[in-house]
């Protein structure tokens, strides 16, 4: 919208979500966070020696190995009985932890900007650190308070195992592990909203239960209907041990007996949540556990990617050393120098490629017994993988070759038609002068003629003998 209009729900088809997300300036804060992160990745970081500490994999291990000896820490500390001292070593310890994560929380603000607080992962470590961290270890014993239970949950800073995973996860040894913490970070929203519909379904029947089978008449004394289903929270709860089949047969027996709408109540409940929505439930998860793999495994592809953009770059840079004459170019007997080059051998045999068949390869990519580097090394690029890529490298040389030649041709064409427009020209100027010069022609012709009909009348009278006068 322009600068000051105002967004109206008769305006046009928004949804009714996105207006009232415009009043607090939700949207706003959304779009400048968005831009902000593409900057990031178009633009190079304002620190850069924050965002390479940021991004490194060593650090990624540090932390790791951090969090988990500040989780044996919390856990000695946990250990320490109520009203007696904390041992001197595990304070200082906590300080120290609480220091260093400090620091680490402001290198990635400085490496990945403040966009970077509004990921959810980060937005839970903020709290951890400054909340559990700095709150509770810092600020608030300054005033006499110490909350040692609260503090503790900096502990849930162990989720942050997972970067170290994740950064590893390429390795077949911790393959399986990423899986399963992949697979369990992707259904967190799932979870949320199965607890919406499972919580609806227990408040629905919990209800039902509560106005049909414990305030009825038959069960108004039965202790054991009073214990499980007499208020609302208790129903619900009993529900929920229903669902997971926990002792239900125990609970359900003895009201079934007595009360036919019971047992269909029971049964209903049980069909709809132990078995519908936790079966849904399970094939959901499972099935953006697959998702999530697969996803993970296209990021693996683009690494495998880069490491073969780094391989070429090796290879361009043997063949500039090989290039001798610094054209560009090699000719046969320098591509033969190539061939005894450790690194290029190496390269060929990470890429699947023999060695032996390269001589075809510059037979059918040679221009004139010389083959332009780069178009050698993305040829190589093409026919990595399969045996029949070497038919396509070898069909796509031809179609490059004739491309070229028909490029010369458009541009003979381009260049001569510049010209057709004079040529017309002169062709009419032609034209022109030939109606002239036939005129005039025309004139000598008709001048000829009289000239050769005087001539002949002379000649005539000439010959004819005198006559006598009468």
């Amino acid at each position: 919208l322009p600068q000051g209009a105002e967004l109206e729900p008769s305006q046009g088809p928004a949804p009714l979500v996105l207006w009232f997300q415009r009043l607090p300036g939700v949207l706003q804060a959304r779009a400048a966070i968005y831009v902000r992160r593409q900057r990031n990745e178009l633009e190079p970081p304002e620190w850069a020696f924050a965002a390479l500490v940021a991004r490194s994999w060593k650090k990624d291990v540090l932390i790791s190995t951090l969090v988990l000896i500040n989780a044996v820490v919390i856990l000695l500390d946990s250990m320490v009985p109520a009203g007696e001292e904390v041992p001197s070593l595990l304070t200082d310890a906590e300080h120290a932890f609480t220091a260093f994560f400090l620091m680490e929380w402001w290198v990635r603000v400085l490496g990945f900007s403040w966009a970077c607080l509004f990921e959810p992962f980060n937005m839970f470590d903020t709290v951890i650190v400054w909340v559990c961290g700095v709150l509770f270890t810092w600020v608030l014993p300054v005033f006499g308070l110490r909350v040692r239970a609260i503090r503790k949950l900096s502990a849930l800073r162990v989720v942050r195992v997972l970067d170290l995973i994740r950064s590893f996860r390429l390795l077949s040894a911790v393959r399986e592990l990423w899986i399963l913490a992949l697979g369990m970070v992707s259904c967190m929203r799932l979870l949320f909203w199965m607890g919406v519909i499972i919580g609806t379904v227990h408040f629905m029947f919990g209800v039902a239960i509560v106005e049909l089978v414990a305030k009825s008449a038959e069960f108004q004394e039965d202790k054991h209907v009073q214990l499980h289903f007499g208020s609302l929270p208790d129903s619900m709860f009993t529900l929920f041990q229903i669902m997971t089949f926990d002792s239900w047969g125990y609970i359900c027996r003895p009201i079934i007996y007595r009360s036919p709408v019971a047992a269909v109540l029971f049964f209903l409940f049980m069909g709809v949540s132990g078995l519908v929505l936790f079966n849904l439930m399970t094939a959901i998860v499972v099935r953006m556990a697959f998702e999530s793999v697969k996803q993970d495994e296209d990021a693996v592809n683009r690494l495998k990617d880069f490491q073969r953009f780094k391989t070429l770059v090796g290879l361009f840079e043997v063949f500039q050393e090989i290039d001798q004459d610094s054209s560009g170019k090699v000719n046969e007997k320098e591509f033969a120098d190539v061939l005894t080059n450790s690194f290029f051998l190496k390269t060929m045999n990470a890429l699947g490629l023999d060695v032996d068949d390269l001589p075809g390869i510059f037979d059918i990519l040679e221009d004139n017994g010389e083959i332009a580097i780069r178009d050698f090394i993305v040829g190589l690029l093409r026919l990595e993988g399969r045996a029949v890529a070497r038919d396509v490298l070898k069909a796509n040389a031809q179609f490059e070759g004739v491309n070229s030649d028909v490029a010369r041709v458009e541009a003979d064409v381009a260049k001569h038609a510049t010209r057709l427009p004079r040529v017309m020209q002169t062709m009419e100027a032609t034209h022109e002068f030939s109606d002239e010069i036939q005129v005039v022609l025309g004139e000598v012709v008709e001048r000829l003629n009289a000239i050769g009909l005087r001539r002949t009348c002379r000649q005539t009278v000439q010959e004819l003998p005198a006559m006598p006068l009468p």
